[in-house]
């Protein structure tokens, strides 16, 4: 009997889509199995073992000047990379249309995290830099699944006798941030057993 599989979108298994779920990866501490998630610009890593939390918030603040000439009237925006200056609460800075010196108080605004469709090229989640949990190597190139989810898709995908596009998705698909390697048809068994024993 032939079996079919119907592929997914292309951004079903990224880091931020998978951050919902949990990112699977090896706990720092112990070694064990630690979900890392993200909400709100804040990742998260909880380890499934032993006691190991952390917490890293994501959103990067933006020191700056903001304010209307005291010469020239003009408005312009000045950023402070200075981390000491940062701290001030007023600073002298330099109008970039008329060169007068003016005086202006520091504002501090969060921006929203900026990993957009990251993906997962090494082997380790973008958050902490930790490796995924579910990874083996074929000829020694590496093969990773983000979480279990992902890796159940590999199995289904790869084992399948026939692989189609969805109808809803008809342009670039999950397959397509898959290596040549993998999908070859001499090597597609070998791969599946592999992911197999991962999934075991």
């Amino acid at each position: 009997m032939v079996t079919r599989y119907t592929d997914k979108g292309y951004f079903t298994y990224t880091a931020n889509s998978a951050s919902d779920q949990g990112i699977e990866v090896k706990c720092p501490q112990c070694g064990k199995l630690a979900i890392v998630k993200m909400a709100d610009g804040e990742a998260s890593c909880s380890c499934t073992h032993c006691n190991f939390r952390l917490q890293k918030d994501l959103r990067a603040a933006i020191y700056s000047v903001k304010l209307n000439c005291s010469e020239c009237q003009r408005y312009f925006r000045c950023e402070i990379d200075d981390p000491q200056q940062q701290h001030f609460k007023i600073l002298n800075v330099t109008c970039p249309h008329c060169g007068a010196i003016n005086q202006g108080p520091v504002q501090k605004t969060i921006e929203p995290y900026g990993y957009i469709y990251k993906f997962l090229e090494d082997g380790s989640e973008p958050y902490f830099g930790y490796k995924l949990w579910y990874q083996t190597s074929y000829q020694g190139k590496l093969i990773w699944a983000i979480n279990r989810s992902h890796l159940i898709y590999l199995i289904d995908y790869l084992s399948a006798d026939l692989r189609q596009k969805p109808y809803t998705y008809p342009m670039r698909t999950q397959a397509d941030h898959l290596p040549t390697f993998i999908k070859t048809a001499k090597n597609r068994d070998r791969i599946v057993t592999l992911l197999k024993r991962l999934l075991a």
